[in-house]
């Protein structure tokens, strides 16, 4: 509790800088809804000219996408300032200021920033997954609800750990923002799985599933919750209870990694 005491205290005290320019927070959460809210609107289009893609019909992918969008938010919130600006940090030694604080250089660099733009990002993955569910005819248990819950946990563990992976590249080859954005962005290939994974070829839904286990953010459990069982990929349903497990491995393996990156690093005043 003194640690999480702690946290919202770095988050408070980030917070009020920022707010000293309001303006600016509003339009940054309002460019991020319209972003966002602009892939929804190509989805809908998409379903004026289809029925279904492999089975998944419009409110089964309404609830995919949004899904996925909720995690990446959530995650968002806390891995993605500091995944992206890695590099830079290391670039202009900045990074050195986090090796004197009395805190682990991971546990501070996620505490000093908190990516609020995600906010609009989060208002309009919810609204639409309400909106989803309200037009599914889903047989919620109190299993379902609460294994929703944990989905909803792990999804954005593992959005985070693989930020935090794809981050430590920098701590090799520096200028690593590009790698980044290609892979985690808001339009960035992690954006495949917005769709069914069974639409795509077999290398795809092996690469998402145990390379870039993005899949198991919202594929895999929309399985179950959805009652596709019948899938057309490779794994499905098998793998359909296997996010919680795979957000611990991936987030224990992300924390290796960036602890072994740590060691390889140079300062740039060295």
């Amino acid at each position: 509790m003194e640690e999480l005491g702690l946290y919202l205290q770095f988050i408070k005290t980030y917070m009020k800088s920022k707010l000293e320019y309001k303006f600016s927070i509003v339009v940054e959460i309002f460019a991020n809804i319209i972003n966002i809210g602009g892939f929804y609107v190509f989805l809908t289009v998409i379903f004026t000219q289809v029925q279904s893609i492999k089975g998944w019909e419009y409110y089964d992918i309404l609830f995919l996408v949004s899904l996925n969008w909720l995690c990446n938010a959530i995650s968002g919130f806390f891995f993605w300032a500091p995944s992206v600006r890695l590099g830079e940090m290391i670039r202009t030694g900045t990074f050195d200021t986090l090796l004197v604080r009395p805190i682990h250089p991971l546990k501070f660099y996620i505490y000093r920033q908190f990516q609020y733009t995600f906010i609009g990002r989060l208002l309009i993955a919810v609204f639409f997954l309400i909106y989803s569910l309200a037009h599914l005819s889903l047989n919620w248990t109190f299993f379902k609800a609460v294994f929703f819950f944990i989905v909803i946990v792990s999804g954005a563990l593992i959005h985070g750990a693989l930020l935090i992976i794809i981050s430590t590249t920098a701590f090799w080859i520096v200028s690593n923002e590009d790698v980044v954005n290609f892979i985690a962005s808001y339009d960035g290939i992690r954006t495949l799985i917005d769709f069914p994974l069974a639409a795509f070829p077999s290398f795809i839904q092996v690469i998402f599933t145990f390379m870039l286990p993005f899949a198991f953010v919202n594929y895999y459990p929309s399985i179950y919750f959805l009652n596709k069982q019948e899938s057309y990929s490779l794994f499905a349903p098998y793998l359909q209870f296997g996010s919680p497990v795979v957000a611990a491995l991936l987030f224990g393996v992300a924390v290796l990694l960036w602890n072994w990156g740590l060691t390889k690093y140079n300062s740039a005043g060295a």
